[in-house]
């Protein structure tokens, strides 16, 4: 039990979507930003300049702290926000747009390889 508790204490928390959220203040911070303006498409080198760090600690403490690669947690945060988007009502083309994809069969790809149907698909089986 006590070791249990140990490795909860110590798993990364969950935010929205279920994905995890890091622990550490500036990762947070970076984590919120691209949560609030998922469009955001600074490189991980970026984030770590603004830091005051090298985009490859950042690379690693952000695994250690998440679990998951940079580039494959913002992917999983744009399309579970995404996925909010789409049943409040808003048309494909505009949450593509709205993530910063070029067309909306751009996002339309990245959403089908992630849930393994499309966005339309998506909405009508829930």
């Amino acid at each position: 039990m006590p070791l249990l508790l140990k490795m909860l204490e110590e798993a990364p928390s969950l935010g929205q979507g279920g994905l995890p959220l890091s622990r550490d203040s500036r990762l947070l911070a970076i984590c919120e930003h691209m949560m609030t303006e998922p469009a955001t498409d600074h490189t991980l080198d970026r984030w770590a300049d603004e830091i005051g760090t090298s985009g490859r600690m950042l690379a690693r403490h952000f695994e250690d702290e998440t679990g998951m690669s940079f580039g494959h947690w913002r992917q999983h945060m744009r399309a579970a926000e995404a996925t909010t988007r789409l049943a409040l009502g808003a048309g494909v083309a505009q949450v593509a747009l709205e993530f910063g994809y070029s067309t909306p069969s751009a996002f339309t790809v990245m959403f089908r390889r992630l849930f393994g149907v499309s966005p339309h698909q998506y909405l009508s089986s829930q």
